[in-house]
């Protein structure tokens, strides 16, 4: 277009404003579409480039998920940046970009030098001393747990680390909400965990059987190694877990118990009143047989259980299936199984449990069992045994009644002109101890257990009383030292139908839990 000279004052005016207005019309269209509302400034790989005096005094700038949330972001932006400012590259705006990071100082773990405990579900990685908090995915507004950001000396991980730790993150987040709330990966809920014990003991026994009596006789001490345990614990979900344990002393010659296998059973749990239990496991007979032997303050279990539970498998582990369940609006627990009478004999047994905690101090417990099997001369015979027991536990205090009959069913009744079914074995034991807390990781434990017992309840001197005293000393759960001296007396003149002879033993016991 040609401009006369008469128009030419009129021209550079509209051109000095329309380059002035233009750019205004521009970045008014560009605000319209929301074109770089959503700057988010990234930590580059690396240090970057520093100039100026004030590149040292400069303290990190504290990062938000969006500055468009902030409240800050409302304000105007100065028109000019000052020299030597950090000024943010540009972003891919294509690459999908993780859930925010947020550093925060390393919380507290258990067994930190300040006591605290940190909460077992919290999703967290380690990289190079920097411990990094996953901010959730649906609350992108989440702010940072510590407030005003990282500190100067707090280290500053790189992108590529940030980045890898989110996805581990978010892998681990996205698992516990499958899983459960529990924070544990499939792997790691599948393998709960494992201990061990190792029991140990020195004993000097003094034994004296009557002439009608058979054993030995004399004063013997030695070292013995009771338990050498190993236990693992699976659970593949909620409703299935299972068990393994072995004990490792029976290679010493052990004749507590048959095999290495101790439980080797799985669980599944329909609802909490009613699961199923399949394999090796503890018949339910006796609170004193099903309570764990580290919880026990004495070595054994008694004269009764010895002979009834264990040798005539009354109680004791064996292979069957058990049907259970805990009904928590009355506390109460009931077990049935069936079982295998006897290792090595043919037939069925069928046992059963009840127990309820009416009170916090006391609870009742009845068990009962049926046995179909064959005796030592291979007749058929049809046995039962029964029991029932009271639990007291008050403060520091803990006691326990128990009975319990059970019929001999080895015994050749044809070979007995007095007798026209099996004999019954009775037993009754009590014991008491004390928790008396030394400081804040000892306790000292006195412990008084009594019993009698009779093995045959139509003869006469069959019967013996068995006393414990001991003062145990234990520290925390790891480590239990039990001194205690056992002496067992026959009622009366012992005769041959008593399998209990008069002795003292003296030993000192050491168990070691892992």
């Amino acid at each position: 277009m040609l401009v006369s000279p008469a128009n030419a004052g009129l021209a550079l005016p509209m051109l000095q404003f329309c380059s002035a207005i233009v750019p205004v019309v521009l970045m008014a269209c560009l605000g319209s579409l929301g074109i770089g509302r959503d700057r988010v400034p990234v930590t580059p790989v690396g240090p970057a480039p520093q100039s100026g005096p004030l590149a040292e005094a400069d303290p990190p700038a504290r990062e938000y998920p969006r500055p468009s949330e902030h409240p800050s972001a409302a304000a105007t932006a100065p028109a000019s940046e000052p020299r030597g400012a950090e000024v943010a590259p540009p972003i891919d705006v294509h690459r999908r970009r993780p859930p925010p990071l947020v550093v925060a100082p390393a919380p507290a773990t258990e067994g930190g030098p300040d006591g605290s405990r940190r909460p077992a579900n919290e999703p967290t990685t380690e990289h190079a001393s920097v411990r990094t908090t996953h901010a959730a995915a649906d609350s992108p507004g989440t702010a940072a747990p510590s407030e005003g950001g990282p500190s100067r000396s707090s280290p500053r991980p790189s992108a590529h680390v940030a980045d890898d730790n989110s996805r581990a993150a978010t892998m681990e987040t996205a698992a516990a909400r499958v899983h459960g709330d529990d924070g544990r990966t499939g792997r790691d809920r599948r393998i709960v965990g494992w201990d061990g014990r190792v029991m140990t003991a020195w004993e000097l026994d003094h034994r004296r059987p009557t002439e009608a009596q058979t054993g030995r006789d004399g004063v013997r001490h030695r070292f013995e190694l009771h338990q050498a345990r190993l236990n693992a614990r699976f659970r593949f979900t909620d409703r299935l877990r299972a068990k393994i344990s072995a004990d490792l002393a029976d290679a010493l010659g052990s004749t507590e118990q048959l095999s290495y296998l101790r439980d080797a059973w799985a669980n599944l749990r329909v609802v909490r009143a009613f699961q199923l239990r399949a394999g090796r496991l503890r018949r339910p007979f006796s609170r004193l047989e099903n309570r764990g032997v580290s919880k026990l303050p004495f070595r054994g279990r008694g004269l009764f259980n010895q002979l009834a539970i264990e040798e005539l498998s009354w109680g004791d582990r064996a292979v069957g299936a058990m049907a259970w369940g805990k009904l928590s609006w009355v506390d109460l627990k009931w077990k049935l199984m069936a079982s295998n009478p006897a290792p090595g004999n043919p037939g069925v047994d069928l046992s059963a449990r009840v127990q309820v905690e009416p009170l916090d101090w006391l609870a009742m417990g009845a068990n009962g069992g049926i046995k179909r099997t064959e005796n030592a001369a291979g007749d058929p015979v049809d046995g039962g045994a029964a029991g029932g027991d009271l639990r007291f536990r008050a403060g520091r205090v803990y006691a326990t009644l128990e009975f319990g009959a059970a019929q001999d069913w080895s015994y050749d009744v044809k070979g007995d002109d007095n007798l026209d079914a099996l004999p019954w074995m009775l037993g009754a034991v009590g014991y008491v101890n004390v928790d008396i807390p030394v400081g804040r990781e000892w306790v000292l434990q006195p412990v008084v257990f009594a019993e009698w017992a009779d093995s045959h309840h139509v003869y006469s001197q069959s019967e013996a009383l068995r006393v414990i005293g001991g003062f145990n000393v234990l520290w925390t759960e790891y480590l239990r030292v039990l001194p205690q001296v056992e002496l067992v007396r026959p009622v009366g003149h012992a005769s041959r139908y008593n399998r209990w002879a008069a002795r003292e033993t003296y030993y000192l016991l050491v168990s070691l839990q892992m």
